[in-house]
């Protein structure tokens, strides 16, 4: 459930604002939920679609790294980790390897632990994959002068694709729970770029370079509108368990038209705030971010 709270007042367009030439925005930051089946693949996986194969140069021996020491924290997230993984079936125990790698630990933002994977003496001895990678600068360019622009973000990707059997047990990797590789393709492998982009141009071939048509009930979507000079703005306040918005509106001829909207991902003791202090935080938040129309 979300709580709101509608608030009126009257914008204050100084000069200085003027000369700011006062953007409009849209920016959102939304918590993801930690579930299980966010991890969980498709499925039929689909190998003559996409499958991913180490290539290792023959007469490469194979390395096996020491165990590294960690820290009964980072134990911790590394087993509830791979607990996760394994029960998707992205990773499975291995008893019997030539290879083996270890698991290195990384602060996230939000002070979570992220896994990767020291896959540095594997990827040695795999060659470069050729396969062209778009460059992201030219293909936000080339959505210059369209009214409609869309970006997909494909959450946990690299995890629907099957790793080639016979490479899975390369990837292996030591904990203190025993030894685990990956039956589905993870980051850190050289060439796994290659190999998602392989994907993406399959997935979308006969679309690339083309305009995708978008429903016509996503065409009618309200658009971001510039306030006017002494005009009286309204403001949404929204707050949930574990975030917080605001959205600037307008009225013309009946019609409420949104100005900028912002959110802010609640963490520590403010997640247990109450509704009215939640609501409160977020118009303090508002008042920081859109300062030049309060």
């Amino acid at each position: 459930m979300c709580d709101g709270l509608r608030t009126r007042g009257t914008t204050h367009l100084i000069q200085q604002s003027k000369r700011r030439k006062g953007k409009s925005g849209n920016q959102s930051r939304t918590p993801r939920a930690d579930s299980d089946d966010q991890f969980r693949p498709y499925k039929e996986n689909q190998k003559h679609i996409a499958e991913h194969r180490l290539n290792i140069r023959k007469g490469c021996q194979p390395v096996r790294q020491k165990k590294r020491g960690q820290a009964a924290e980072r134990n911790i997230s590394i087993n509830d980790e791979v607990s996760k993984l394994v029960t998707a079936g992205i990773m499975r125990e291995v008893h019997y390897h030539d290879w083996l790698s270890n698991p290195v630990m990384e602060k996230k933002s939000d002070n979570s632990w992220r896994m990767c994977v020291d896959f540095k003496d594997l990827n040695k001895a795999c060659p470069k994959d050729g396969y062209p990678l778009p460059e992201i600068d030219w293909k936000v360019e080339s959505l210059c002068g369209f009214p409609f622009k869309c970006f997909m973000d494909a959450y946990k990707g690299y995890h629907q694709i099957q790793m080639a059997e016979e490479d899975e047990e390369k990837t292996a990797f030591i904990t203190n729970q025993g030894i685990f590789c990956y039956t589905k393709m993870p980051f850190g492998l050289r060439n796994a770029d290659a190999t998602y982009q392989r994907l993406v141009d399959k997935t979308f071939h006969g679309q690339i370079g083309r305009n995708l048509e978008m429903k016509e009930h996503i065409a009618k979507l309200p658009m971001l509108t510039a306030p006017k000079e002494q005009e009286e703005l309204i403001v949404y306040l929204a707050a949930s368990k574990e975030a917080i918005s605001d959205v600037l509106m307008t009225e013309r001829e009946a019609r409420q038209m949104p100005i900028y909207f912002v959110s802010r991902a609640l963490r520590g003791t403010k997640v247990n705030y109450t509704s009215m202090e939640k609501l409160v935080l977020a118009l303090v938040h508002a008042r920081k971010r859109i300062r030049r129309y309060f």
